[in-house]
């Protein structure tokens, strides 16, 4: 919240959340949800017509109107801050809409339309009117049209719209102390230092700098939440296909999910990964987050450990240098909240794998079988007896190929886009994939090589020293088995065929 000695009083900020029975009887403000927190004040609201709604949103903007004058009048924010803010905040239901519809020309209209504000435990599967997507009010909203993948048919596309960013939120950001305020005055310092003497280099530097109102982009916000890794580009390039943006920013938390080498991947101790994109659109910014939705499970789960971190943080910063005891008490707490953060993203991450390589699998049975039905229709469609044998032989080999090697290019490359590799201090035991169901840990194994290292990748502390012996050992008992087993279906075939053919003189002979 706002600092101590200039806050908006306790007093103004309830008065500034409450407001007519006639016009808001929800409990809408400007820290509250226009369906307001109770169970009946949300019944109520979601039984409004459209334009109920906007009567209510506009009592809001007022509201958020007001604090923002009294930020600016108290010298929580200056002349620029305050215009900032208002260009987005005096009509927010016109400038969500246009939000939107830019949403929209991209993806389409949604199959469903949830609710986002459930309370634990609650279920409500009715499929909403997009008339309660407001700037106060959370909805989700579901595309199963986006994947073109059959082997992902039972997935889907979410768009979480959340919201606008409340007003209150927004001046905290940019305010004097402020988050973006201080990060404003350590580039100027930063600049001052480059520059000691100022000059026309250091002018033209510091227009570059950003102020603290201008690095606030996320006013206007939603998440995308996929099922792979991969779709996260063909969504990113779905939305600049159909609108005129710039790409103002990108913070990518995946790190391009190619190696345990990236110098930026060890930095991300929360094991948190996502993407964000800041877009700019006639002078408005607003950020997409991208997600995938096994690791949002996650982050959701690791969410109160995170807010209690904060607070451990924020003490921790606050406790006297002096109070040796205490403080290193806190940063016991700290540590180990950090370490639930991170099991939890982790298993995230492991169950995300799992899914991939059971979909891969599916994927290769799928292309596997299609290949032998197109065999046997071939089959059925040739006469030629020499061709016949040659086709038979092949389809008994692709039948034998089905949940064995050789996997198939297409799951392989399903595998390489995306397979995660594994997080900060991931494991420190060396079975791998032991978690998996056994028909996964066997397809991870034949996919040994593409994936081991992203798993391995970040293990931390020395393997084995016999490791690599062992592993060795494991290889060829494995390829020695599998060569024996195939030069048994060989014995096999050739009997197979030599009963076949004999059996088919034998009918020439009798004819």
């Amino acid at each position: 919240m706002l600092g101590t000695e200039t806050e908006i009083s306790t007093d103004e900020l309830a008065r500034l959340n409450e407001g007519p029975r006639e016009t808001d009887p929800y409990g809408g403000g400007v820290t509250q949800a226009l369906a307001g927190d109770s169970k009946e004040s949300k019944s109520a609201f979601y039984s409004l017509e459209d334009a109920d709604i906007r009567v209510l949103q506009k009592e809001i903007d007022k509201k958020s109107l007001t604090y923002i004058k009294l930020a600016q009048e108290q010298g929580l924010i200056g002349t620029a801050e305050a215009n900032y803010l208002t260009s987005y905040y005096q009509d927010t239901m016109t400038l969500y809409g246009k939000f939107y519809d830019i949403l929209i020309s991209a993806l389409g209209h949604p199959q469903s339309c949830r609710r986002n504000d459930l309370e634990e435990g609650e279920i409500d599967d009715k499929n909403y009117s997009e008339t309660y997507i407001t700037p106060s009010n959370s909805m989700v909203l579901t595309y199963s049209n986006l994947i073109a993948d059959p082997d992902l048919e039972e997935s889907n596309v979410a768009l979480t719209l959340p919201g606008m960013k409340s007003v209150v939120r927004a001046v905290e950001k940019i305010r004097k102390g402020g988050k973006y305020d201080q990060a404003y005055h350590e580039d100027m310092k930063k600049l001052d230092n480059q520059y000691p003497d100022g000059g026309e280099e250091y002018q033209q530097a510091q227009k570059k700098i950003m102020p603290a109102h201008v690095r606030l982009k996320d006013i206007l916000r939603a998440t995308i939440s996929v099922p792979t890794y991969e779709m996260i580009d063909k969504v990113i390039s779905k939305i600049m296909q159909k609108g005129n943006f710039e790409i103002v920013e990108t913070r990518d938390k995946f790190h391009a999910n190619r190696s345990a080498q990236d110098k930026n991947f060890y930095d991300n101790k929360k094991n948190y990964r996502d993407k964000k994109i800041c877009f700019n659109k006639n002078g408005y910014y607003f950020e997409i987050q991208f997600k995938v939705q096994h690791l949002e499970k996650a982050d959701k789960l690791s969410h109160p450990y995170y807010e209690r971190l904060r607070k451990k943080l924020d003490e921790y910063s606050n406790e006297p240098q002096e109070n040796i005891e205490r403080r290193q008490k806190l940063r016991r707490e700290i540590t180990w909240l950090e370490w639930d953060i991170q099991s939890i993203n982790r298993k995230g991450i492991d169950d995300y794998n799992a899914f991939i390589l059971a979909t891969a699998q599916k994927k290769d049975i799928r292309i596997k079988k299609e290949k032998i039905r197109q065999l046997r229709q071939q089959y059925a469609d040739i006469k030629d007896e020499r061709i016949r044998a040659s086709l038979q032989k092949e389809i008994y080999q692709e039948s034998q190929a089905l949940n064995a090697a050789p996997v198939s290019k297409e799951a392989e490359k399903f595998i390489e886009n995306n397979f995660m590799v594994r997080p900060y201090k991931a494991i420190d035991k060396q079975r791998e994939f032991e978690d998996y169901s056994p028909a996964v840990q066997s397809f991870a194994m034949l996919n040994y090589f593409l994936v081991s290292e992203r798993y391995r990748g970040s293990i931390s502390g020395r393997l084995p020293e016999n490791y690599n012996d062992k592993y060795q050992q494991a290889y060829f008992a494995r390829k020695q088995a599998e060569q024996k087993q195939f030069e048994q279906e060989c014995c096999q075939y050739e009997q197979f065929s030599k009963r076949k053919l004999f059996q088919h003189r034998q009918s020439q002979y009798r004819n």
